[in-house]
């Protein structure tokens, strides 16, 4: 009984310990600013290159607003102030600090930004196991590729191959020439166990070997994809709200890692709220400012509302 009221109370303070506790986080991170000779360069200067690609991308595709978030569904007239307040912008402010966080999965741009700073370890974390899920998946669909069609019991293979893989590259920190090798020793004997007869020649497996040991580079097309298509999962996540259930986008050659990426979306959609919270103002002001520096803005009269306003997160 005495367990349970504790249990209740807890539940009933939680959202005035959750209000204290992000007030206190802006005041501690006031306090950080004041010591710094140029306060947020760190944090503005992700934002803006999240905005120079986006405008790029806008360019290259022929598209004016690229970064419109969709209207929220409800009613009519919700649809159509979301639709006028978006189309004011060249890109959704919304959707340019989604994208920055999710470029944060596979970041390799120095140092952190200011406002990541209390959460740099959770990032890593979502962002070693993003290229966990990412090497697994393009060392199964190149090795699926080059020899699927010549491989007996191919359900079982699948399946056999993927926990190796994933046996060997879990928790790394990076792919590198020597962790993959280790992966071509563990995979080797499976595949030959599965070729079929007429499938053995002295040529398959070292042709094959040199692909897999070149998936070690960031920039191989394969993981570039595959990098591409978990972050467009997880935007779908982001998009939907920390309150909705996650529903992401599993690539048809990623079937296999359905339950990975949720786990991966739920997690990082729980950071990014928190940030957001703490953070929005500073946000705000930042992109505000650089819809001034990089023209952002459609200049019509509706153009004047807060840029992160316009729909969560």
């Amino acid at each position: 009984m005495k367990l349970d009221m504790l249990n209740f109370t807890l539940k009933q303070a939680r959202p005035i310990i959750n209000m204290h506790s992000i007030e206190y986080e802006q005041q501690m991170f006031d306090e950080f600013l004041a010591t710094e000779p140029e306060p947020l360069h760190l944090t503005k200067e992700w934002l803006r290159s999240t905005a120079i690609s986006l405008l790029e991308s806008a360019d290259s595709e022929g598209t004016r607003n690229p970064c419109a978030s969709p209207p929220p569904s409800g009613s009519s007239s919700s649809s159509s102030s979301s639709s006028s307040s978006s189309s004011s912008w060249k890109i959704s402010p919304t959707r340019l600090l989604r994208h920055a966080f999710l470029d944060l999965l596979d970041w390799n741009s120095g140092p952190y930004p200011e406002t990541l700073v209390a959460d740099i370890s959770r990032f890593l974390e979502l962002q070693i196991y993003s290229e966990t899920v990412v090497l697994s998946a393009a060392t199964l669909l190149v090795i699926w590729n080059a020899i699927g069609s010549r491989i007996t019991d191919a359900a079982a293979f699948k399946g056999d191959l993927l926990e190796l893989i994933r046996a060997c590259v879990e928790n790394r920190e990076q792919a590198n020439q020597e962790l993959m090798a280790s992966v071509w020793v563990f995979v080797e004997p499976e595949i030959e166990k599965h070729l079929s007869a007429d499938a053995k020649s002295p040529a398959v497996l070292p042709g094959l070997r040199i692909l897999v040991l070149d998936l070690y580079r960031r920039e191989h097309p394969v993981r570039q994809l595959l990098m591409k298509r978990l972050k467009e999962s997880v935007e779908a996540a982001v998009a939907a709200g920390p309150a909705s259930p996650v529903q992401t986008i599993s690539p048809a050659f990623m079937p296999h890692f359905q339950g990975s990426i949720r786990a991966l979306s739920e997690d990082f959609v729980k950071i990014i709220s928190r940030n957001q919270t703490v953070f929005g103002r500073y946000y705000t002001r930042l992109i505000t400012e650089l819809a001034e520096e990089l023209d952002l803005r459609v200049h019509t009269a509706s153009a004047q509302s807060s840029p992160l306003k316009q729909a969560p997160l």
